[in-house]
């Protein structure tokens, strides 16, 4: 049996692809819980001036995928479900022959389906797509058009195919493989099961990058017993499985010449005939403040649960099961919960059973409990951190007209012009970025280690300070040197009362050569700078562990606040979702005439709020980037963030006062300035031995050869000489007492820092304990606040439902929910931040320290 699916980087706009109106679309499903609708559909085009709009109407989950091809036929391909061909060919009919439209077709699909064909004359591009929620289980889609090909479509286009990376991750019983490389990458996916194989065919990609990407695969996920590139054929990477999989999601993202393709794979199983009843219930139930999903007869089944986003769905898998074991609870469910809508079921890639519950939006998976309270007994699923932003998309009354141009609102009356910049900057420099490097903790902190300016600062000073020792040295030991001296002498004797010389000229060369060796013996100055230069290199070591620890701290803050503010920009994006639905709603209420003007400007201001709480977080996490950019040298990706929600502890003991002894005794910058005050008591000594007499023993040979001399013979000479030599300074200008009174006011000056530190550091022990434990008090709080906004906005969405609430109440419930949730996220890096500083202040920050925070992050 061999299934195959291809995946690329998208270069066509695919919408609606999944759901509509708030009920799932999936092939060969029971929707359950689906109100008795009409079965009419009605299709309509209208053409405007530059636009072409195309309005379907359909019951509920009737319209199961659209899809806008591009290329030499350029068409939009809408497919229904429940539709018969007759009534199908009724729609075409009834649209007629607009000017944008080619030609009409009908065509039967897969599984039953219809599929209305519209060739397009032109090739279009997406303005803007609506789907509302009508009365009596009905929905009305509609998409504007306008002339020219999406834009987003041709630069992927031309971009050769290339893989970079293969990464894995996923989150409860699902696993996210996701392969890195350019915008022209594709995957086409098959699976072998006689033997279980997965099999990634990448057409254009080069045999020798495939081989160097599986080369660096360290670890396999535990689905997988191998992986290999067969050396033959095209170009392929072979996972042999330990068991089945079923690939349950797809997607590929391109971001200039970039582009990823992601693939979620699930285990699967063929059902076996088993004599169990199956299924008995499905129940949504608050338990402990806490959503939780009640599998009745599920107790003894071998359930995999897993999300998927977009739309946001929790999917159930009894593997092993028949669907007939199922069906006819998931027929029977009805939602108590407004976080969970409808429940559809399908089934594996090998026939088990599927479930798959539309929810508001994403959930993240508890625990599971088991009760035995009958013979198949319940299985307990908790869904944790639902969202309600979402909520009122499902409300009835959203299908109201757009309100009016918001052109008449004010304007500024003045435009101030740009920041531009002068000279030959001002042109924009065409330059292609280098790929991003991926880091985790650890990884991010071995780069640092040979990249990081600062901490290669403090090591080289360390390497040059350690040479003072041998420098010190030397003062101790014998001092040689070598002269020597060639010259030619020219005599002329002039004048002489002396007969023995006579009156003439001689000229001849000479020659002198001379060893001396002195051994100091008694040097006061020289013993003293060898205790400094002991002092100064324990004092370069400690500072250089310092160094270490504040690249440690360093890393570690830069790392967590990329993750703070990747978090703050997902929380604005949200924030900004959940307004402009509001801001619709707002805008329908004005035109429908149950609302007013002042709610709709109020509305409109706080959705622009929202919006430059985007561009704000979006600048904020630049800036993160670039500050981890500033210790690695190059552009970094991080993981995804904390695994799962943590358990905040106070430090122990809970008494400042004996972290401030330690950090008194322990902290290495306070160490540090201990050494220096000591490195200035000697230097007072060494310049008082100034002072002092220096006793040395000096040695010495010399040869003195002359050819010639006024006698008119040459002369060799040898001569030997060893001798003590004693100096005593008498008086030197005054210069070795400047020099002592500069070492006592230096040696002053120590003492002073010295306290200063002591006290710094006694202010950032205590201050560092203080705030650990008020992390800990406040992340408790915060939680608690977070569930406390999130019921209130619960609350406001019921109340304006019934409508004793009005728009700007529900958008100022919303800015309060996040605004919770955005404190208690940051609350949570400001705790792992402040115990690393207070390890720090304390003198034992380890490498070790990050490999247990580590073990929180993706």
């Amino acid at each position: 049996m061999k299934v195959q699916r291809r995946i690329a980087v998208p270069l066509v706009r695919l919408f609606l692809s999944a759901a509509i109106g708030g009920v799932m679309a999936t092939a060969g499903v029971v929707i359950a819980q689906a109100p008795q609708a009409q079965t009419s559909v009605t299709l309509v085009a209208k053409e405007d001036a530059d636009v072409f709009r195309i309005q379907l109407e359909t019951p509920v989950g009737a319209l199961s995928q659209v899809t806008l091809l591009q290329g030499a036929r350029p068409s939009l391909r809408m497919e229904l479900k429940g539709v018969s061909m007759s009534e199908a060919q009724a729609l075409a009919q009834q649209m007629g022959r607009p000017a944008h439209v080619r030609q009409l077709a009908v065509l039967p699909g897969l599984d039953g389906r219809i599929v209305i064909d519209v060739q397009l004359s032109t090739a279009m591009r997406v303005l803007d797509e609506t789907v509302v929620a009508l009365d009596g289980g009905r929905s009305r889609w509609e998409v504007v058009l306008a002339d020219g090909a999406e834009p987003a479509s041709s630069p992927a286009a031309s971009v050769p195919a290339a893989l970079g990376d293969i990464r894995f991750g996923g989150s409860e019983d699902r696993l996210d493989m996701t392969l890195e490389g350019s915008a022209g990458l594709v995957a086409e996916v098959s699976f072998e099961d006689a033997p279980g194989r997965l099999v990634l065919e990448l057409p254009g990609v080069s045999r020798s990058q495939v081989e160097e990407v599986v080369a660096r695969m360290d670890r396999l996920p535990p689905y997988f017993r191998k992986v290999l590139v067969p050396a033959s054929g095209p170009v392929r990477i072979v996972f042999d499985l330990r068991g089945p999989l079923d690939l349950v999601d797809t997607g590929g993202v391109a971001q200039g010449r970039a582009g990823q393709v992601t693939l979620s794979l699930v285990p699967d199983q063929a059902p076996g005939k088993s004599q169990r009843d199956g299924l008995q219930s499905i129940q949504t139930a608050v338990v402990n403040g806490e959503l939780t999903l009640q599998l009745g007869g599920a107790a003894q089944a071998r359930v995999n649960a897993f999300t998927l986003e977009q739309p946001s769905r929790l999917v159930l898998d009894f593997l092993g099961w028949t669907p007939d074991q199922v069906r006819q609870a998931v027929s029977k469910f009805k939602s108590a919960h407004p976080a969970v809508r409808q429940a559809a079921m399908t089934e594996t890639r090998m026939g088990s059973a599927r479930v798959v519950f539309d929810l508001v939006s994403s959930v993240d998976l508890g625990g599971r409990q088991y009760q035995a309270s009958d013979a198949q007994g319940q299985m307990s699923l908790a869904l944790r951190a639902v969202r309600p932003e979402l909520a009122s998309r499902g409300q009835q009354g959203l299908a109201v007209a757009l309100g009016r141009d918001m052109g008449d609102l004010r304007k500024p009356g003045v435009v101030i012009r740009p920041v531009q910049l002068e000279g030959r900057h001002a042109q924009a420099l065409e330059t292609t970025p280098a790929p991003a490097a991926r880091y985790n903790l650890l990884g991010m902190l071995e780069k640092a280690m040979t990249t990081d300016s600062r901490y290669l600062a403090s090591k080289a000073d360390f390497e040059a300070v350690s040479e003072a020792i041998p420098q010190a040295q030397a003062g101790f030991l014998p001092v040689a040197s070598f002269d020597y001296q060639r010259s030619n002498v020219h005599q002329n004797v002039r004048e002489t009362p002396n007969p023995t010389f006579l009156k003439n000229s001689v000229s001849y060369p000479s020659q002198s050569m001379s060893l001396t060796i002195t051994q100091p013996l008694i040097r006061a100055q020289s013993w003293v700078r060898m205790d400094q230069a002991k002092v100064s290199v324990e004092q370069a070591r400690l500072n250089l562990l310092a160094a270490e620890q504040d690249l440690i701290l360093r890393v570690t803050t830069g790392y967590l606040n990329l993750l703070a503010t990747q978090d703050g920009m997902e929380l604005a994006k949200a924030e900004r979702e959940a307004t402009s639905k509001q801001l619709e709603l707002a805008r329908g209420r004005l035109q429908s005439g149950l609302g007013t003007i002042t709610q709709m400007h109020d509305t409109t201001a706080r959705y622009a709020v929202t919006e430059t709480k985007v561009i704000e977080s979006a600048n904020r996490v630049d800036d993160a980037r670039l500050a981890l950019k500033e210790i690695t040298g190059e552009d970094v990706e991080i993981g995804a963030g904390f695994k799962r929600d943590f358990l905040a502890v106070a430090p122990k003991p809970a008494n400042p006062d004996s972290w401030v002894a330690a950090a008194i005794e322990q902290n290495l910058s306070l160490q540090s300035r201990k050494l220096a005050r000591d490195i200035a008591e000697l230097e007072i000594k060494r310049q008082s031995a100034g002072h002092l007499p220096t006793l040395d023993l000096v040695g010495s040979m010399s040869r003195q050869d002359a050819d010639g001399s006024i006698y008119g013979g040459g002369q060799k000479t040898d001569t030997g000489e060893l001798a003590f030599k004693l100096k005593v300074p008498l008086y030197e200008g005054g210069l070795t007492s400047s020099l002592v009174r500069e070492a006592v006011a230096r040696s002053s000056k120590a003492d002073r820092e010295m306290d200063q530190e002591s006290r710094k550091t006694e202010r950032i022990a205590r201050s560092t304990f203080m705030a650990v434990q008020a992390n800990v008090q406040m992340l408790d709080a915060l939680r608690q606040s977070m569930v406390a906004q999130e019921s209130a906005l619960e609350a406001k969405l019921e109340g304006h439902r019934s409508g004793l609430q009005t728009v700007v109440a529900v958008v100022d419930a919303y800015r309060l929910y996040f605004a919770a949730r955005r404190d208690y996220l940051q609350a949570r890096y400001d705790y792992l931040s402040n115990r690393l500083k207070l390890k720090q202040a304390v003198g034992t920050l380890t490498r070790q320290d990050l490999q247990d925070l580590a073990t929180l992050l993706d």
